[in-house]
């Protein structure tokens, strides 16, 4: 059976399958919430943490190829997810070292499930950047992976950005100008989508 709405205007809270039971969207008044039986990858939400702030990671005490938190922690977040779902993480990031001839090693941690490492990582981490010149600031660092967490905190997700480089007692910088300043210091981005399982 099908139907034919001849109107300019539509006006309901709730959208349900053609047997009733399911529903597929509905409005709490104020915003529309996905219900059940959205597609299978479908994106159906996505938060952007962007950020100029300088951050660090490492010192003078740190060990060779130890991750580190960055300070201030760069970290996203994402919340009102349904179980199930997966979580597409792109990070584009403007990464440096306080010395030259470094790797900085990239690694991704989920917050909400005990800190566990995501993705498959190489020897020198997830991701990273190599340069003769790391030291001077600004190398500009794209990555995603799709990852599906073994559980929600209430819904929500969160995935954080450490760091490493490749020497004893050195620091890995994101959005650092080159030595040290601020006059060329660029920003960088975490964006994070739910995609319907």
């Amino acid at each position: 059976m099908s139907s034919e709405i001849k109107s300019t205007t539509v006006q309901t809270n709730s959208l349900k399958d053609k047997t009733g039971t399911r529903v597929l969207a509905s409005d709490s008044g104020s915003a529309w919430s996905w219900g059940s039986g959205v597609p299978a990858n479908t994106i159906i939400n996505i938060t952007q943490n962007q950020f100029a702030t300088e951050c660090e990671a490492g010192g003078p005490s740190s060990t060779a190829n130890v991750f580190y938190s960055y300070s201030p922690a760069v970290t996203c977040t994402i919340n009102n997810c349904q179980t199930g779902s997966k979580i597409l993480i792109s990070c584009f990031l403007h990464l440096s070292c306080d010395e030259n001839n470094r790797a900085v090693k990239i690694r991704l941690i989920d917050k909400t499930n005990s800190d566990a490492v995501i993705g498959t990582e190489g020897s020198g981490g997830l991701f990273g950047a190599y340069q003769q010149n790391i030291n001077y600031g600004g190398v500009p660092v794209s990555y995603e992976i799709l990852y599906t967490p073994p559980s929600f905190n209430s819904g929500s997700f969160q995935v954080e950005v450490q760091g490493a480089v490749d020497d004893a007692g050195e620091k890995s910088f994101i959005n650092q100008s080159d030595a040290g300043g601020s006059s060329r210091e660029f920003s960088s981005n975490i964006i994070l989508k739910e995609i319907a399982g």
